[in-house]
């Protein structure tokens, strides 16, 4: 798979905040309810994913009410957390890496 060069950073960046939010909202649906005390999703993500990432989750939480908390790491590395039992709800790679790495 190549990944398309012809896509402006602008572009590019709102594909990745629209994932991103699509998963988040994926993710919602499809976590059991809890207590009103107890809600919140774990995400861990791509470290070079942060910046966009606050700013969803923190659009998520206003929204929803439901607390994100998130986890940044090289994602080979959270990789390796998750195969050694590290709970998360959402799990967000960097696509670029994602792609060359299949």
């Amino acid at each position: 798979m190549q990944f398309d060069r012809q896509l402006g950073p602008v572009a590019l960046i709102s594909h990745v905040i629209a994932a991103v939010a699509a998963i988040l909202l994926t993710a919602i649906l499809i976590i059991p309810p809890q207590s009103e005390q107890d809600e919140h999703i774990t995400v861990l993500a791509a470290a070079s994913m942060q910046n966009a990432l606050d700013e969803v989750n923190a659009a998520f939480t206003k929204s929803t009410g439901v607390k994100v908390t998130a986890r940044y790491a090289a994602g080979s590395a959270l990789m390796k957390q998750i195969a050694q039992g590290a709970e998360a709800d959402v799990f967000v790679e960097r696509l670029e890496y994602a792609l060359n790495n299949d």
